[in-house]
């Protein structure tokens, strides 16, 4: 088709071609997109096999010393004292 010789012919007006084109691009995508989907969805499967696999899976380590209850969390407080010079000098890298 010459869209330029319709147009300057006045045999077609710009509307049409406008709208044949803006129908084109949304049929090319829909197959853009569909092909698409045809690669996402079996990366997809494959990622929730993994996870199922992970979630399924009996834990290894154990908690042998406090026999397995709940965790218990230690605290310590850490104290730390640096000269300003010493501050300077370690933040002045980044």
């Amino acid at each position: 088709m010459d869209w330029a010789r319709q147009i300057a012919d006045m045999q077609i007006d710009i509307g049409k071609m406008m709208a044949f084109m803006q129908y084109a691009m949304q049929i090319i995508m829909a197959f853009l997109m569909l092909s698409m989907m045809f690669i996402m969805i079996p990366r997809a499967a494959v990622s929730a096999n993994r996870v199922k696999e992970v979630i399924e899976t009996d834990t290894v380590i154990k908690d042998k010393k406090h026999g397995g209850g709940q965790p218990r969390i230690l605290c310590r407080i850490l104290n730390m004292k640096m000269s300003a010079s010493a501050i300077l000098k370690a933040t002045s890298r980044y």
